[in-house]
């Protein structure tokens, strides 16, 4: 199965991505381009369900009980959220913390009380990553502030 299609078989948790751009400009611009590079790379598409951009808007990118290809051999069973950014020094903006917020509160209702997690934490010992950035264990904390 090529990645980014078909169903999840469950959904465990909700896995947290900073898309690590620039979040200056036109942000569908910027979402086609994260797209296309996607597509580009085999994903079958956009690799998050769920995009935020630093002034609040959230949207679908995806449907959500689709398998899209954002955590490496465990697609399958993880949903993918991802703020528009890089968070390796700063953090998400008000706004988006926000509407992240917002979209976990609608996503725990749809799934049940599953665990929120940075993609650094769920990533297999194969592939690690720094995603969602250095500052993540600063701003996770204010994602459960419901």
């Amino acid at each position: 199965m090529s990645a980014g299609f078909g169903r999840r078989r469950t959904t465990e948790a909700i896995i947290v991505h900073h898309t690590v751009t620039s979040t200056g400009g036109d942000y569908i611009a910027i979402w086609r381009r994260i797209s296309a590079d996607h597509l580009a790379q085999g994903y079958g598409g956009i690799a998050y369900h769920i995009g935020i951009n630093p002034d609040g808007t959230a949207f679908q990118l995806a449907d959500y009980d689709s398998w899209r290809a954002h955590i490496e051999g465990q697609n399958d069973r993880y949903f993918g959220l991802a703020l528009l950014g890089d968070f390796t020094d700063l953090i998400p903006t008000a706004d988006q913390l926000e509407a992240a917020r917002r979209s976990l509160l609608k996503l725990r209702e749809k799934y049940g009380p599953i665990p929120v997690l940075g993609h650094k934490e769920a990533a297999l010992l194969t592939s690690p990553t720094a995603c969602p950035g250095a500052t993540w264990e600063v701003w996770k904390p204010l994602l459960d502030m419901l």
